[in-house]
């Protein structure tokens, strides 16, 4: 259920519901009756979850399927090692040196 999975943002955020609440604009009482399953998420409220957690993979938190984050775009050229040759063996034991 929706609220099971917000529910598990707060925790994984290391955040109260109020805090959650203030951050994403909505009252704390409204965030009470969505967690508790009284009543269910409007899409505006879906989507200031997305606007302000915006690591989070909105299939998940709609569905529940796929994982709870989306992966890390941020690509750091620092964190990889320059290729310097390649070799390819083959099935007859010959090989080929590829220098990119």
């Amino acid at each position: 259920m929706i609220n099971k999975r917000i529910n598990k943002i707060i925790k994984e955020n290391g955040i109260n519901v109020n805090k959650f609440s203030q951050k994403i604009g909505v009252n704390r009482s409204t965030m009470s009756h969505i967690l508790s399953g009284r009543n269910n998420p409007s899409i505006d409220l879906i989507n200031k979850i997305l606007d302000n957690f915006n690591e989070i993979n909105p299939t998940w938190l709609l569905r529940g399927s796929g994982s709870m984050y989306l992966p890390d775009l941020n690509f750091d050229p620092k964190i990889y090692k320059e290729v310097k040759k390649v070799l390819i063996f083959y099935t007859d034991n010959s090989f080929q040196e590829l220098n990119p």
